[in-house]
């Protein structure tokens, strides 16, 4: 079974403007048991797995170290993508050493959250890449996701973390889990998750189409890990209208940098 990303938390301290966590996610907060990771390793194929989907993984360093090297000693890559509030130099020590092979942080501008919690700084990120041994600079991506009109502002203060070997991305706003239908149409049969058969997991093993499933409804959920294993993704509502991940149209909101 080819699993995309897994969710070991659905908890997050921050409440984005783009992310449908923040106003539409009904179900409960919750942390993945140690017994659902046994379980995935077990039955994930493919070459990634992802750590993260609607939570704030981090939160729980201990789970993360667990989770990356059961899936590394399973012969698996895998990577973590973190809003950058808990990314301490302790707690980014604890999942290279583990194995972590990408860590993703996310440099959220206030005008992208609507609560007033610590947010990752330039001088947060730069102390950090600066106690970092240097072969682990490699392994992280600094992601922006901004206002079309603040790109021009964001490759100026990303340049720099670009000149020390980081790599860095810039995303124009969209809204996650298509909330706005703002791409209406036909489902996109180019999808990766459809034409691969990929999945998401979410932390209580339930088995969703994509990572833009955020919700629980039984018409969105496929299966659980610990039961009944589809061996077809058919996608779900949410397919309709979305651009799709792994064709021609991949994460349009990508800027050219």
């Amino acid at each position: 079974m080819k699993i995309w990303q897994i969710e070991l938390t659905n908890k997050c301290n921050f409440s984005c403007v783009y992310c449908p966590r923040t106003e539409l996610m009904t179900r409960s907060e919750g942390v993945m048991q140690t017994a659902t990771i046994d379980r995935i390793s077990k039955i994930c194929t493919g070459e990634w797995i992802r750590l993260h989907h609607y939570g704030e993984s981090l939160l729980y360093p201990k789970l993360c170290d667990y989770a990356i090297r059961k899936f590394k000693t399973a012969g698996l890559k895998v990577g973590l993508n973190s809003n950058g509030s808990a990314t301490t130099l302790k707690n980014v020590l604890r999942v290279f050493d583990a194995g972590l092979d990408e860590l993703v942080i996310s440099w959220h501008p206030v005008n992208m959250r609507r609560d007033a919690g610590e947010a990752p700084s330039d001088t947060h990120i730069q102390n950090l890449i600066d106690r970092l041994p240097a072969h682990y600079l490699n392994r992280i991506q600094i992601i922006r996701v901004v206002d079309e009109e603040e790109i021009p502002q964001a490759k100026t203060e990303m340049q720099p973390y670009k000149d020390q070997g980081v790599r860095c991305l810039i995303k124009r706003k969209r809204n996650l889990g298509q909330v706005n239908g703002e791409h209406a149409g036909e489902t996109n049969t180019d999808c990766s998750f459809l034409t691969e058969t990929e999945f998401a997991v979410l932390y209580d093993g339930s088995i969703v189409s994509c990572c833009e499933v955020y919700d629980a409804k039984p018409e969105w959920v496929l299966g659980n890990v610990m039961d009944v294993i589809p061996t077809t993704n058919p996608g779900c509502s949410l397919c309709k209208g979305c651009p799709g991940y792994g064709g021609n149209s991949m994460e349009t909101e990508k800027v050219d940098w």
